[in-house]
């Protein structure tokens, strides 16, 4: 899907980790300067048709192009991004923050909610997981906690809307969160009740509970 992009960049000249976020012709920069701001706002540029000279009309490669080239994230961005997860995203998840007691009651509070059945929440515990990015994959795979002060630096420097971002998500998970827990004390013991004696593994086949 990225059209040899990725290629192009590990073949540059001189590529480091570094260098994808300070060297401004370093390929795919879409994805080094606030990446999430831009996505979450909208403002990915398929839809401006000054963007889309290039490539298949899709505004796909003008993404991926480098940072000399790609139209800077502002702070406007970062409040478009703000606003919209708080009035166009129904719940806000840190995968970072996922955990087992979380877990135990989310799980079937957002399957009463989805209509999914609640059969398909045995015996999974054991698929819960705090980051799903998968490790050790590449000797060239990076690890946070082993970046230099330069790199760290350079990747700071190019995603601070991303990083603000971030923490703002965190609070608006944390609400959301508070929200649906108190709303699932007060009913999961009727719902699940219901559920368990007025609905069969076999109504629920194919159809997801519809």
């Amino acid at each position: 899907m990225d059209q040899g992009y990725r290629s192009s960049l590990a073949n540059f000249p001189g590529a480091s980790f570094e260098g994808w976020f300070s060297n401004s012709k370093m390929p795919m920069a879409f994805m080094a300067h606030n990446h999430m701001t831009r996505v979450i706002c909208g403002e990915t540029f398929s839809d401006k048709v000054e963007f889309n000279k290039e490539g298949d009309g899709s505004g796909y490669g003008y993404e991926m192009m480098a940072a000399d080239r790609l139209e800077p994230a502002t702070r406007q961005h970062l409040e478009c991004a703000k606003q919209k997860l708080t009035t166009h995203f129904g719940l806000v998840l840190i995968v970072e923050k996922n955990t087992h007691e979380l877990f135990q009651w989310l799980q079937p509070a957002l399957n009463h909610l989805l209509g999914y059945p609640y059969f398909h929440l045995g015996g999974v515990d054991d698929k819960i997981v705090q980051n799903t990015t998968p490790q050790n994959t590449s000797e060239l795979q990076v690890d946070l906690a082993t970046l230099s002060d330069k790199e760290l630096k350079a990747l700071t420097a190019a995603n601070e809307y991303d990083i603000e971002l971030y923490n703002f998500a965190q609070d608006v998970s944390a609400a959301q969160l508070r929200r649906l827990k108190s709303w699932w004390e007060e009913r999961q013991a009727d719902v699940l009740q219901e559920t368990v004696t007025t609905k069969t593994k076999g109504e629920y086949c194919c159809g997801w509970g519809q």
